[in-house]
């Protein structure tokens, strides 16, 4: 089990998959008879991971279960090393259930076949998905999020920043966007106003964190007395 070689990880780690224990998971789930109110999807290791968790969400997803979809497979402009055609198709399964997705630039472009922002996010929404929330986009010295939802277009941009050595790029923001963006959402927040805060939030995170290392994330704990 290989993670994405492009994020230069650390030089040791340990690792167990779980991938054979899905089913029994979903069962467990079944026998409990649970209400979700959210269900949230990142990154997933294989192709079979896919299909498990599409059925996990064909068995629990009710009308008023949200799922928010982060279609975690590239960047940069490239697939992760990892990622299968298989594994792609996936992705786009996992997203045609969605009622939000979260893809960063490349990843829409991959989803949408479009090389535009506004051409693919107005792509997907036409395929049913209610929000689409692009993420980190560079532009000049700031990084905006997209938000495509209702007919509207709008971005939230905050400052670009830089780690000391390894440009504007954190390990985790991408999580914690969705985690953040979902939490609102089911506390009645509008998508618009979630991912403002939420691009807020991280921004805050950011500066205030010391960061040799993209890999070590950023130091969040302290703003979630603010949330």
């Amino acid at each position: 089990m290989l993670l994405p070689s492009r994020d230069r990880l650390y030089d040791s780690f340990a690792k167990t998959d779980l991938t054979d224990m899905l089913p029994q998971i979903i069962e467990q789930w079944s026998r409990l008879n649970p209400h979700f109110d959210g269900i949230l999807t990142g990154f997933l290791l294989c192709a079979g991971q896919y299909e498990y968790v599409l059925k996990f969400i064909e068995k629990f997803k009710q009308q008023d279960t949200l799922l928010l979809v982060d279609p975690v497979m590239g960047d940069n402009g490239k697939i992760y090393d990892t990622y299968t055609p298989e594994m792609i198709e996936g992705v786009k399964k996992l997203c045609a259930k969605a009622d939000i997705i979260t893809p960063n630039l490349t990843e829409l472009k991959i989803l949408s076949g479009e090389d535009d922002i506004l051409l693919g996010g107005e792509k997907m929404i036409n395929s049913g998905i209610k929000s689409v929330v692009v993420t980190g986009v560079v532009e000049d010295r700031n990084i905006l999020n997209y938000v495509f939802s209702e007919g509207v277009v709008k971005t939230y941009s905050t400052e670009l920043i830089k780690s000391a050595t390894q440009g504007g790029s954190f390990s985790g923001t991408g999580d914690i966007f969705s985690s953040f963006l979902m939490g609102k959402i089911l506390n009645g927040v509008s998508v618009f106003d979630a991912v403002s805060q939420a691009t807020e939030f991280i921004s805050k995170a950011i500066k205030a964190s010391d960061i040799k290392n993209r890999n070590d994330g950023i130091d969040f704990e302290p703003f979630l007395k603010i949330i």
